[in-house]
């Protein structure tokens, strides 16, 4: 056990889980070790369709390695008691003497891993589910079956294997599928709980170059051995000599030899070593004992020696020496000698021989080996016969007499490498005769232990000088003498048999062997460039049939024939198999030792060593679908992301077009680029969300004057909006509501031409209850004519200035002008004063009556006009019937739609869900029609401030300003026809001051003129093509054929709370690009009826 878990647990930080942590000893000492995790959550399902998915993971592992991260990756597929599918998570793991030092240095290193990954874009990961994160640690724990994956996988994603230099191998389309996709959907099918895990650590650099060195070495003495020759011969000499000899010989000789030599010389020297070195000696050595001898000895020997050698040395050494010698030396040897000897010796010798030897060694492990192969053969037939005999005589002296004088500093500093070879071979023939007497004794005794570590640098610099002087004498007598005779006779006969054979070898063995270290050889090399893994992996699983299915799929999934070792599983020992579960909980690889001959780089006994491709081939996000990863997803097209857009105004933040992830990078608006904009998408999925966002924000930055025509109810939260307190009205326009809008919609307003106003109103009533014939429009018109004359309304009318009793200003009107005094003499002014006045006086019950009137006029054979009548009527009739008649009936309490929300502050028209749906629309267009008309009245005539700035917010555009079918809903079949009067509001405003915003669930529905002329655009989530082709068209996307088609995918998969935002009024083309933004909620409560009326009180 190299391992021991002490106490372990998972921090957790605001309910996000920070990382798993474990307090744990090692042989090193007690360590805590900290492993960071983030889930899969979502990968474009473009990446099933690249080609290169395999390569962006391995770029990704390349990544890490160079950061130094040991690299975590788990699959766990839950299918029991819940089916949940595949949860993949990625992580990093680091270890430090404490705990926060581990935290800190897992999280860098995640981060690291975040990065990475980025090669797929617009991935996502997010945090880890703790309940998800239990059950993986439960299941580790507790699953009955492990595996042990060993060998090398094939990553074979568009590339297959790895060439014998290391390189890539050429695409494969019949095997670019998921590799890891294999292993889970098999195991997905049988409903089998499992957890594959793989865990790596880092291996550097000059480890990996060094075992690739070793193996290249060993490769190639294996290589060299695969083919060879072989020869065997043999053959036999039979001579036959016969000699006789004899001689006498003599000879005297005398010689006398006298010498003397004096020499003298200086030396100078410099130099400079550098040495470092470590030693460490031991000896003890004991002797003693006493010696006599006496030989005589003749000896002739022929000598052959090879010899060869390979030496290495690193050294290093510092050294400072100084040192001075000098001395006198004298000596005399006189010798002399005589010697007589006699030596006879006949040698015969024959020798033969054949030898033959091979052999070949595998041992354990995965490759270890090594070799052996040899053959020799050999005859030798050799005679000799030497006699003689020989006397001498001897005697010599020799005197020799010297000083010297030397002197020295030496300061070194070395280091030397050194790495030679050597050969020598040579051939010495000797003969000597000598004749010792000795005799001597000695006892010593030596004991030793030095251990050193030397680091010198040395410079040295010397001169020296030197004189010396020999002088020799020597003398020598000798006489010898012989006889010999000498005859002879020889003949031969040498009969010879020779016979040979030579094979040309192949060895099969050596072969194969050099091929599996080729492919070692390869896996380093590749390593060494991109990165090496130790790498453990491991499968758990609950049953038999799963380990059964997994001993199946794992080779189906990963082998390939392009790798050194194949892939494989083992069930581990029992007590092994504790051992790794340790590990596995911890996150930690097993370091324990295999016999490996390689330095323990290439596997150990659980794990292997693999390249950043094979990493990755276990390690490349899983495109399953059956999970908790969205894999299925388009990723974003190419939107714009704008960091630095100016203005005050915040409506929210931008999404990166990169990641997909939602930045802080906030979405601003100035006011020179505040336009028209709509708001267009299907409900609930937030476009009203971002329409109240900027009539929040323009409204408290700008002191714009806003009005809200809410169809509904769901603008009432601003009335607890901060920093409008009481700049927030609101009026609600169904009948026994708590604050009722009192209002009597024929009345003029104080601005607004009387004739203006009557021809308007028709346009926008016909417009709203698509009064689809000219002649009901014309039948209206003639009726609310017919009112107005009969009260004096229409001031400017002849026959109204003709008429005895409206032609003159009545004495009810005396505050106005002078009672009596004729229409035509009195100021403008004051005209439009008495017609707001007399407007009070008539009603919507009046047009209805007067309508009524028409009808009985109408012949009973006249089914069309009476048909055109009806429809009117039968749109008036709901507010001119019940407490709706009250409400909207002239009287002295009404007030003047034209002064809401004055000088600055939000008003809002509240349509509730208490009244018919053409009720609602046409009350909050005419009231739009009239509080615009008012203001733009006011900017011609300068009555309003310069920087008071209207807008107005149409919620349920489409049916405000389209109109509503007889039955309640809005056309389905189109644009709807828009009144002249909206047309000429959307075209002419901005020059007055004025904005309109629109706010629709179907942009295809409203009028053509009005979409058109918004500049500024948010879109949510849209599923009718009608409306997605028209925002398609509005962002400056082709909507026609079939180009930018993602852009309308997109927009029918917006998920809630995102919108596709086009800013389109700007001078600059670069930043009319449509971009993705998450507006901003204003998170305010709703008030309640009753906290409305508490804080605005009723009417």
């Amino acid at each position: 056990m190299d391992i021991e878990v002490l106490e372990s647990g998972i921090e957790s930080e605001a309910g996000r889980v920070r990382a798993a942590w474990f307090r744990i000893r090692t042989p090193d000492g007690e360590r805590w070790r900290a492993a960071a995790l983030r889930e899969l959550a979502y990968i474009p399902v473009q990446e099933r369709d690249d080609p290169d998915l395999l390569g962006r993971q391995w770029a990704a592992v390349r990544g890490l390695y160079n950061a130094g991260v040991d690299a975590l990756y788990i699959a766990a597929g839950i299918f029991t008691p819940r089916r949940v599918g595949i949860v993949q998570w990625y992580g990093a793991a680091a270890e430090a003497m404490d705990r926060e030092a581990a935290f800190a240095e897992a999280r860098r290193r995640m981060a690291a891993v975040e990065a990475v990954l980025a090669n797929f874009p617009q991935a996502r990961l997010r945090d880890p589910d703790p309940e998800r994160l239990q059950w993986l640690i439960d299941f580790i724990a507790s699953a009955s079956r492990l595996l042990i994956v060993l060998g090398h996988p094939d990553p074979r994603q568009a590339r297959r294997g790895l060439g014998r230099d290391g390189s890539l191998g050429d695409a494969d389309e019949d095997l670019a599928g998921q590799q890891n996709e294999m292993l889970f959907r098999g195991l997905a099918r049988l409903r089998e709980d499992f957890v594959f895990q793989v865990l790596t650590r880092r291996l550097g650099r000059d480890d990996l170059s060094r075992a690739l060195i070793r193996v290249a070495e060993i490769a190639s003495q294996i290589a060299s051995r695969r083919r060879g020759s072989m020869g065997i011969s043999f053959s036999v000499g039979i001579p036959l000599i016969a000699a006789i000899a004899g001689a006498r010989t003599g000879s005297m000789g005398t010689g006398s030899t006298d010498a003397q030599a004096v020499s003298d010389g200086v030396s100078q020297a410099w130099g400079r070593a550098e040495t470092e070195g470590w030693a460490r000696t031991e000896s003890h050595a004991h002797t003693s004992g006493e010696t006599w001898s006496h030989s005589t000895t003749h000896s002739t020997a022929v000598t052959t020696s090879e010899v060869h050698g390979r030496s290495w040395a690193d050294t290093h050494g510092t050294a400072h020496t100084t040192s001075r010698s000098w001395g006198t030396s004298t000596s005399t040897t006189v010798t002399t000698g005589t010697a007589v000897g006699q030596s006879q010796a006949v040698t015969h010798g024959a020798a033969s021989g054949v030898g033959l030897n091979a052999g070949i060694e595998i041992g354990g492990g995965v490759v270890p080996l090594s070799g052996k192969l040899g053959a020799s053969t050999t005859f030798t037939v050799s005679e000799a016969h030497t006699s003689g005999w020989s006397a001498s005589q001897f005697s010599s002296t020799s005197t020799t007499t010297g000083s010297f004088e030397a002197f020295g500093t030496a300061e070194t500093v070395s280091h030397a490498h050194t790495e030679g070879g050597f050969s020598a071979s040579g051939t010495a023939r000797t003969e000597g005769w000598a004749e010792t007497w000795s005799r001597g004794g000695f006892s010593s005794e030596t004991r030793g232990v030095a251990e050193t570590v030397s680091r010198a640098t040395t410079r040295s610099e010397g001169w020296g000088r030197f004189h010396g002087e020999t002088h020799g004498t020597a003398l020598s007598r000798g006489r010898q003498g012989g006889e010999s005779f000498i005859g002879g006779f020889s003949s031969g006969v040498v009969p010879g048999v020779s016979i040979s054979r030579t094979w040309e070898m192949e060895d099969d063995v050596a072969e194969r062997l050099t091929e599996v270290l080729r492919g070692l050889e390869s896996l380093l090399n590749q390593a060494s460039a991109e990165g090496g893994f130790m790498s453990d992996v491991y499968l758990f699983v609950r049953s038999e049939e799963g380990e059964r299915a997994a001993q199946a799929l794992i080779p189906q999934a990963f082998h390939g024939p392009g790798v050194p070792t194949p892939v494989l599983t083992l069930r581990p020992g029992p007590d092994l198999e504790g051992h790794l579960r340790v590990h596995a909980l911890a996150f930690r690889p097993c370091e324990a030792a295999a016999e490996d001959p390689f330095g323990g780089l290439l596997w150990t006994r659980t794990g292997t060593l693999l390249t950043a491709g094979q990493v990755a081939a276990y390690t490349a996000p899983g495109l399953f679908e059956e999970g908790l990863a969205s894999t299925v997803q388009e990723r974003l097209p190419p939107l714009g992301f704008y960091p630095n857009l100016p203005g005050d105004v915040v409506l929210g933040h931008q999404i990166s077009p990169e990641t997909g992830d939602l930045t802080d990078v906030p979405l601003r608006l100035e006011r020179a680029r505040h336009f028209h904009t709509a708001f267009v998408g299907d409900t609930g999925f937030g476009k009203s969300v971002a329409a109240m966002r900027m009539a929040y924000e323009t409204t408290l930055r700008w002191r714009m004057r806003t009005i809200v025509l809410d169809f509904g109810a769901g603008w009432r939260a601003l009335l607890n909006a901060p920093g409008l307190e009481g700049r927030v009205d609101l009026y609600q326009l169904w009948p026994g509501a708590v604050r009722p809008l009192r209002w009597n919609p024929l009345q003029v307003g104080r601005l607004i031409n009387p004739e203006t106003q009557w021809r308007a109103f028709c346009d926008v009533f016909g417009a709203v209850a698509r009064l689809g014939v000219r002649r009901q429009i014309g039948e209206l018109r003639d009726a609310l004519r017919r009112v107005y004359l009969s009260a004096g309304v229409l001031v400017d009318d002849p026959d109204v200035r003709a008429d005895p009793v409206w032609g003159r200003v009545r004495d009810e009107e005396a505050d106005v002008a002078a009672p009596g005094t004729p229409l035509g003499d009195l100021p403008p002014e004051a005209r439009q004063e008495l017609a707001v006045r007399r407007s009070q006086r008539v009603g919507l019950a009046d047009l209805y009556a007067a309508l009524e009137e028409r009808l009985r006029a109408v012949p009973p054979r006249d089914t069309m006009l009476r048909g055109v009548i009806e429809g009117i009527l039968y749109r008036l009739h709901p507010l001119v019937q019940g407490a709706a008649a009250a409400q909207y009936a002239p009287g002295e309490d009404t007030l003047s739609v034209e002064d809401l929300g004055r000088p600055w502050g939000v008003v809002i028209l509240e349509g509730g869900a208490f009244m018919d749906e053409f009720s609602k629309a046409f009350l909050l267009a005419w009231s739009a029609w009239r509080i615009y008309t008012d203001a733009v009245i006011r900017r011609i005539r300068r009555a309003a401030p310069p920087d008071e700035i209207l807008q107005i917010f149409f919620e349920e555009a489409n049916k405000v300003l389209g109109g509503v079918e007889a039955g309640g809903e809005e056309d389905g079949g189109g644009a709807a026809y828009v009144s002249e009067q909206f047309a000429h509001m959307w075209r002419d405003s901005r020059k007055y001051g004025v904005w309109l915003h629109v706010i629709s669930q179907s942009p295809a529905r409203l009028p053509p003129g009005i979409f058109s002329s918004c500049a500024n655009l948010f879109a949510v989530q849209l599923k009718d093509p009608r409306d997605r082709d028209m925002v398609v068209a509005a962002i400056a996307r082709s909507e026609k054929g079939f180009r930018d088609e993602e852009w309308r995918r997109l927009l029918a998969r917006l998920p809630v709370g995102t919108a596709l935002v086009r800013l389109g009024y700007a001078a600059d083309i670069a930043e009319l690009e449509p971009m993705l933004v998450r507006p901003l909620m204003l998170a305010v409560p709703e008030p309640t009826d009753e906290e409305i009326l508490k804080r605005l009180g009723g009417r």
